[in-house]
Order: C-alpha cells, then structure tokens, then sequence
C-alpha cells in the first residue's frame, strides 16, 4: 500500500499557502509595525515554502542527507530574506527614519547560527520521518 501523497494534492497545499503569505505580506507592508517578530516569520514561511517546492519536485528521496542541507541552506536564508523585507517595508514608507532600528538589524544577525541549525535538523528530522516510511512500507 503506498502511502504517500499525490503530486497534485502537496501542490495544491504549497500553492495556497503561498497565495495565503503573498497576501499578508500585502496587508503587513502598509502597516507601521517595528517588529521584528512578524519580519521573521514572514520570512520563515516564504523559506518553507521555497524549501518544500525544492524539495517535491527534485528527486531527493534517493539521497536523503539533502534534505538536512536543504534545511541547513533555508535556515541561512531566513535572517538574509528578513533583512530584506525590513529595507523594502522602510524604502516603501519613506519615513525621515527608519522603522527598524540598528539593535534590532543586529539582534536579527546574531540569530543566523540559530537558524541555520534549526533548518539542519529539521532536514535531519525529514530524513529520518522518510527513512522510517520506507521501512514500514
């Protein structure tokens, strides 16, 4: 019995949970909000998102340890990303000032390491979650 998930089902979900992020992400823009939190996680679902899509269309069953670089390399992309996301909100706004200021741009740079490896072992929980539905199988 094969237990795994259609195609066209995990494409679906990964289409409407981007359609579900582009829109808050249009509705966070205009909002003057300064925190960095709401930064993060905009960045942490658009990596997932990113991540996943990679993930389902290439062939990494086959080689499962690109799974935890795969996860490594989003961990790293998150702060990157949210970065960004902090100079375009603040160019979009052209305030004299910026939203965000310097200790919060430095406290979401100290938090790359950490990222980076809750993204490898997320890729090492997916390698062994894969691992073990093949064994059942």
């Amino acid at each position: 019995m094969d237990k795994t998930v259609p195609p066209h089902i995990t494409h679906l979900w990964l289409r409407l949970l981007s359609i579900a992020v582009g829109i808050f992400t249009l509705f966070w823009l205009p909002i003057e909000d300064s925190s960095e939190t709401t930064v993060i996680i905009i960045a942490v679902l658009i990596v997932c998102i990113f991540s996943l899509n990679i993930i389902n269309k290439g062939k990494f069953n086959e080689k499962p340890i690109l799974h935890a670089i795969i996860g490594a390399i989003s961990g790293a992309l998150i702060i990157p990303l949210s970065l960004f996301l902090v100079a375009f909100k603040t160019s979009l706004h052209q305030h004299g000032i910026p939203e965000f200021s310097i200790e919060q741009i430095i406290f979401m740079l100290h938090k790359i390491p950490y990222f980076v490896l809750a993204g490898l072992l997320i890729g090492f929980g997916n390698v062994i979650w894969q691992t073990s539905r093949k064994s059942n199988t």
